[in-house]
């Protein structure tokens, strides 16, 4: 049986009035209205490892279906103003009925709640949603955006210990864009390689708000960057580099965060990663992680708060490979290790991509997972996927 939709206020407001407040500015000058987006859909087939479906109350194994619509119309009133809106549904099938289908929420970094679940039943779910939505101003040294959107600091391939506003977990291979913010942020460009961009994500009660700023510039063969800010009461202070040691690329990220706001312990993050164009074909990435904030034994894992979305990972130190070749300019495949270094829980994956055609993607993968029980990678499937992107 469907669920009646969540009544929620017509926050679609917020997009409406940045497209008013567009056209009304360039009536006089004729706005430019663009158009794009994409059409995905993934097939899934999961199995979890014995035991799981005894521990949650589900089926050990499950076929989904994933379609995504993602539309992205931009209105251009002139080359230093426009407003860009990115509206996606999406539709999930299950074989088997769901013990518990999430409910759609907005996430800890949006102010307003634009998601929408009106069907919810214990096999199918129909959901849609504001991504992006925001203003944007650029002068000859500035840039200003309000709206929702997506703050890429750090200079990991990986895993970002300073990209606060826009995490991504590395596990999910389900996911094509990080989940926007709703943020104010400004940059200032000093030069053509140094700059300093001011965020602020506001939070229905103040105290809770998020604030940084991120100076970036250039140092002969490495671009540097240094953070600070205050995030949901934490102060944090962090920084990253990416540059060249001979012929292979080198990067860093840290972030160092307080005990203050409640936090019971301070923690630091980091990574040190290498990648090599290792011949005209064959690419090759390594990325090391520690991570702080993580616990040291499965005994102490916090899996509330990596459901939540507070945290990503649940120990330590983590590594991650990955090799990718070039079979034909147009099909290629990568294989890819990420391991949890202290409880010897992992995944492994590897994909065929084809771009068929100059706006369609095929990509046919599996990612296989292994770990005792209650290891880290113990809780996610082994799958196997096929998916479709067409680009319009």
């Amino acid at each position: 049986m469907s669920r009646p939709a969540h009544r929620n206020p017509p926050y679609l407001v917020v997009p409406l009035l940045g497209l008013l407040l567009c056209w009304g500015a360039g009536r006089s000058s004729s706005p430019d209205i663009r158009f794009s987006g994409y059409l995905s859909n993934l097939l899934v087939r999961e199995s979890f490892a014995s035991g799981f479906g005894q521990l949650t109350g589900r089926s050990s194994s499950l076929w989904l279906n994933l379609s995504r619509l993602r539309l992205r119309p931009r209105l251009e009133v002139s080359a230093a103003l426009w407003f860009q809106l990115e509206y996606e549904l999406d539709a999930l099938y299950l074989n088997h009925p769901a013990l518990f289908l999430p409910v759609p929420q907005k996430t800890r970094r949006q102010l307003v709640r634009a998601i929408w679940s009106p069907v919810r039943e214990n096999r199918f779910q129909l959901t849609h949603f504001v991504d992006r939505a925001f203003l944007r101003v650029e002068g000859l040294s500035y840039r200003l955006t309000v709206g929702r959107q997506r703050i890429a600091w750090g200079s990991g391939r990986i895993w970002n210990p300073t990209d606060l506003f826009n995490p991504l977990n590395p596990a999910a291979f389900d996911r094509i864009e990080r989940d926007g913010a709703d943020l104010i942020s400004l940059k200032w460009y000093h030069g053509p390689f140094s700059d300093l961009e001011v965020v602020f994500q506001p939070q229905k009660h103040f105290d809770k708000a998020s604030a940084a700023l991120r100076y970036h510039t250039h140092f002969g063969q490495y671009d540097v960057a240094l953070m600070s800010g205050l995030f949901e009461r934490r102060w944090v202070l962090g920084g990253d580099f990416a540059g060249n040691l001979g012929q292979a690329g080198v990067r860093g990220e840290w972030l160092l965060a307080t005990a203050s706001g409640g936090a019971a312990h301070p923690f630091l993050k980091w990574i040190l990663g290498i990648d090599h164009q290792l011949n005209p074909k064959l690419y090759g990435l390594l990325e090391l992680h520690y991570n702080g904030e993580g616990r040291r034994s499965p005994a102490e894992y916090q899996l509330d708060r990596l459901l939540r979305g507070e945290i990503l990972n649940l120990n330590r130190w983590y590594l991650f490979a990955r090799l990718a070749y070039q079979l034909h300019p147009l099909l290629a495949v990568n294989f890819n290790w990420n391991a949890n270094l202290v409880d010897g829980s992992g995944f492994l994956n590897s994909g065929l991509q084809l771009s068929a055609t100059a706006n369609l993607d095929l990509t046919l993968a599996v990612q296989a997972t292994y770990g005792d029980p209650l290891e880290e990678y113990w809780y996610y499937p082994t799958a196997l996927f096929f998916q479709l992107i067409r680009y319009f």
